[in-house]
């Protein structure tokens, strides 16, 4: 399957997110954004490539980040996460919960992180 690691990496707002993303770019990541100001294509896309296969070619070693807000806290299933980074501590215990959730899902394994 499309199954490869990647990581959810949680800020309050929007604004950070992208700072973020354009940060972990120049040092060679795969990033992308998902919160309510990324146009709703753009978001497809981002979890499309979080679920696609690889292509021949593609280096199997760059994991893919998607930098995020709490739009994506809740309601998606992506099983290729294995590890959920708060780099902004979440605003109350239920979108901590509801953050870290998105990660060890199916009883896969899995890691969590607060910076």
């Amino acid at each position: 399957g499309g199954d490869h690691p990647c990581a959810l990496v949680f800020c309050n707002k929007a604004v950070h997110a992208d700072a973020l993303a354009a940060g972990l770019r120049l040092h060679g990541l795969r990033a992308a954004t998902y919160h309510r100001a990324v146009p709703r294509a753009e978001r497809e896309s981002a979890l499309r490539a979080l679920s696609r296969e690889r292509a021949p070619g593609d280096d199997d070693d760059v994991p893919i980040v998607l930098v995020c807000t709490d739009a994506a806290a809740r309601g998606l299933d992506l099983p290729a996460v294995e590890h959920v980074v708060h780099a902004e501590f979440a605003q109350n215990a239920v979108s901590f919960l509801h953050r870290s959730g998105r990660v060890g899902r199916a009883g896969r394994a899995g890691r969590v992180t607060c910076l």
